[in-house]
């Protein structure tokens, strides 16, 4: 291996790592906003509303076709609402098919 392979693969590694390309958002980032997750009766989309209602949200609006699920999920980010600093977190459902 030369020493500019070197360099990149310690640079592929190194730079990820460290944060510079995509820093950490602070704690408070979320608190107090409003998020729009499409694709949230499910997967992907219900974790991360769920996430970000524990990080303290003000307000998740949460879309899909099936109305069922997406209830099922704005009830479950509503208990896991507030991110620990009290007044919970509002969850909206909006259906529609993109």
């Amino acid at each position: 291996m030369n020493p500019f392979h070197l360099l990149v693969l310690v640079l592929l590694i190194a730079v990820p790592a460290s944060g510079l390309l995509a820093p950490k958002p602070s704690p408070t980032f979320w608190k107090g906003k409003r998020v729009w997750i499409t694709g949230a009766s499910s997967g992907l989309g219900k974790s991360l509303a769920v996430e970000l209602s524990k990080k303290g949200v003000a307000e998740v609006v949460l879309s899909a076709r099936r109305v069922d699920k997406l209830k099922e999920v704005a009830t479950e980010c509503e208990a896991a609402g507030g991110g620990g600093g009290g007044g919970g977190v509002k969850a909206r459902v909006v259906p529609l098919d993109l």
